[in-house]
């Protein structure tokens, strides 16, 4: 299992005017106990949460694909589109994330360059470790 993420949080060095589009677009703050699903495709919601504290394991079809914390964004996929990516994310430790709501979350995306573009890159960086876990080099000597 990853200990740490694979990829940088999407919300570290965010502008002043994306923040304050965050802050509108903000439904509430959630908490999660161990052991606690705190994302599954089967949820069918319309919402989208930041990491503000602790940590939780992201699966795909019960394999451990992930570690994700602070600043990691949980159901953005499911927010780009509405097909179901079989992907839950258990929390490991304590943890309080941010809930924003699906559409504002697409607006905040849409006005934010930089927040764009970094998303762009943690998908690109995933893709990239699939693909390296799915074609592991081989030596041929």
């Amino acid at each position: 299992m990853t200990t740490t993420p694979t990829h940088a949080p999407p919300i570290d060095g965010l502008e002043q005017a994306t923040l304050e589009r965050a802050a509108n677009a903000l439904i509430g703050t959630t908490h999660a106990r161990p052991g606690e699903t705190v994302y599954s495709s089967a949820m069918n919601t319309d919402q989208v949460w930041i990491v503000v504290d602790g940590w939780a394991t992201a699966s795909y079809h019960g394999l451990s694909v992930d570690s994700v914390g602070p600043g990691h964004i949980i159901g953005d996929l499911s927010s780009l589109d509405i097909v179901d990516h079989a992907q839950t994310v258990t929390a490991r430790t304590d943890m309080t994330l941010l809930r924003f709501d699906r559409n504002r979350f697409c607006e905040l995306v849409t006005h934010s360059p930089h927040l764009s573009l970094t998303i762009a890159r943690m998908y690109a960086k995933k893709l990239q470790i699939a693909k390296t876990n799915l074609y592991p080099p081989v030596e041929i000597w």
